[in-house]
């Protein structure tokens, strides 16, 4: 593999990386528009100027798109959350920055919102996914507020696991609401949840 001094990828590569970029953020509005079953492999493959087959060169199958698509969005939430905790100081930081990234990028929420109903169907690609992301948010959220309850920040007689699951259905129903009506804070509506969490 080629890298300039700077650990940039040059020639074919970086080519094939930001051809591949692209489709990713290409299919992510055609699953926000369209989801997954309605979305077209052909339709994305015409939109960013390749061929279907020079398309399946790069994702073989819908789900492999599918599965870079969601891996994209969950990489932008992640960086957003954990820059947050670090430059707040704040355990809970990172939800609110999750909200604030997601508030800038509407197609990423429909997108999410889209495909996660969806999934709800058993036999779709990205039930399990879904599944365990659930898991793993609401398991984070509950981390999150179990080390604000450590640092005196959350009233110690709170119901962790009962709080985590509130936070996230709160951030599931917001984002719901947002796509409907776009002037939902979002972030506001989920500080005043915090704020009930709080110490006196």
């Amino acid at each position: 593999m080629t890298a300039t001094p700077t650990g940039k990828l040059r020639g074919p590569y970086a080519k094939s990386s930001t051809q591949r970029d692209l489709i990713i953020r290409t299919a992510l509005e055609h699953f926000a528009q369209h989801g997954y079953h309605g979305a077209s492999m052909r339709e994305i493959a015409r939109a960013v100027g390749l061929s279907q087959a020079g398309l399946l060169h790069h994702f073989p199958k819908k789900a492999d798109l599918l599965t870079a698509v969601l891996d994209s969005r969950d990489t932008v939430s992640l960086v957003a959350a954990q820059t947050a905790v670090v430059r707040a100081q704040d355990p809970l930081a990172g939800m609110i920055a999750v909200i604030e990234e997601n508030s800038s990028n509407r197609q990423l929420v429909q997108m999410f919102t889209v495909l996660s109903a969806e999934a709800t169907d058993e036999s779709h690609p990205a039930h399990e996914y879904f599944r365990q992301r659930s898991q793993l948010i609401i398991g984070l959220m509950r981390t999150g507020i179990e080390h604000a309850v450590k640092q005196g920040l959350i009233r110690p007689d709170l119901d962790l696991d009962q709080a985590a699951r509130q936070c996230q259905a709160l951030m599931y129903g917001l984002q719901v609401q947002w796509l409907f009506d776009p002037s939902t804070d979002m972030a506001a509506h989920f500080q005043g949840l915090l704020d009930g969490f709080a110490t006196p």
